[in-house]
């Protein structure tokens, strides 16, 4: 799921937490208000703002059990048609803006894979 939000050029904030969303409307079309909560000050990127307004998509990567998931009363559906042959392979490159939580990080080349 982070790869494809990569691809696709979504921001993403680390250490937050969703809470609730609503559906609003902009400007004469529908969008979502997802309210977020910052549960670990200590990351690398941007700070994710309380309420993020417009948004168009909202993608749970916590499970089917997940806290998006309950709040918007999805079901499990299963596919057992998934291979591992067919994964994807993915190199991001971040600018690094020379944060605390960033200069303590271990390079990836180091870390366990």
């Amino acid at each position: 799921l982070f790869k494809a939000c990569l691809l696709l050029g979504v921001q993403v904030f680390f250490g937050t937490e969703f809470v609730a969303s609503q559906p609003t409307t902009q400007c004469g079309t529908p969008s979502w208000e997802v309210h977020c909560h910052l549960a670990n000050s200590n990351h690398p990127g941007p700070t994710a703002p309380s309420v993020l307004p417009g948004v168009s998509i909202l993608i749970g990567a916590d499970g089917t059990h997940g806290s998006v998931a309950r709040a918007h009363c999805l079901q499990l559906v299963e596919a057992g048609n998934l291979r591992k042959e067919a994964a994807l392979g993915l190199v991001a490159n971040y600018s690094n803006r020379q944060t605390h939580a960033e200069k303590n990080m271990r390079p990836f080349s180091l870390a366990r894979q």
